[in-house]
């Protein structure tokens, strides 16, 4: 007994159509995604103060003639622009770490299969955010020297070194303090360091 040939058509017909419903679906879907994380990126950068406040400065100076630093036509002196530049690349040197530890535990979440590859994608797009604003900081501090835009990545990782010393000290104060604090509850007498 031979099938007629309308069932083969019938069943080509019918994984197309659901082969492009699934497209469809997916396709919606990672679409409204996308603009999700673009509506809290774009957020996000709004908010971001480092970003903003250069921004602000070098609007008000562009809308006065460039000249020599000590010139008084530099509405914003050329120092107060060029830290605020610093702060930012430090900032996007935070942003670089905290995607480099997210990553590798996301590899390890998506390696027991934890999560999907939703979370991926994701943090790829949010790298290519943090690669867009590296290279327009580099732009920007090219424009104060040609020699400065490859060194603001050296001197903004040397800012956050010393901004995580500073915090590991005050750190350590504060442990210090608890613990003086506990020891005096406890009526005991508190050592002193530096004196005989």
């Amino acid at each position: 007994m031979a099938l007629p040939i309308i069932v083969p058509i019938a069943y080509i017909v019918t994984l197309l159509a659901g082969l492009a419903a699934f497209s469809k679906v997916y396709r919606r879907r990672e679409s409204k995604r996308l603009q999700a994380y673009q509506q809290s990126s774009s957020a996000s950068q709004e908010v971001n103060p480092q970003r903003a406040i250069y921004h602000a400065l070098a609007d008000i100076q562009e809308e006065f003639p460039d000249g020599d630093a000590k010139d008084n036509r530099w509405v914003v002196p050329r120092a107060t622009l060029q830290g605020a530049l610093l702060a930012r690349a430090v900032e996007v040197l935070k942003s670089m770490n905290e995607l480099r530890s997210d990553k590798q535990a996301l590899a390890a979440l998506l390696e027991r299969g934890s999560v999907g590859d939703d979370a991926a994608v994701l943090l790829e797009t949010m790298d290519n955010d943090i690669r867009k604003e590296v290279m327009e900081i580099v732009r920007e501090a090219g424009k104060f020297d040609q020699s400065w835009s490859k060194l603001i990545f050296q001197s903004a990782n040397e800012v956050l070194a010393n901004l995580r010393c500073r915090d590991i000290l005050l750190d350590i104060t504060k442990q210090r303090e608890e613990e003086i604090a506990k020891t005096r509850q406890l009526g005991l007498p508190v050592p002193t360091i530096g004196q005989n």
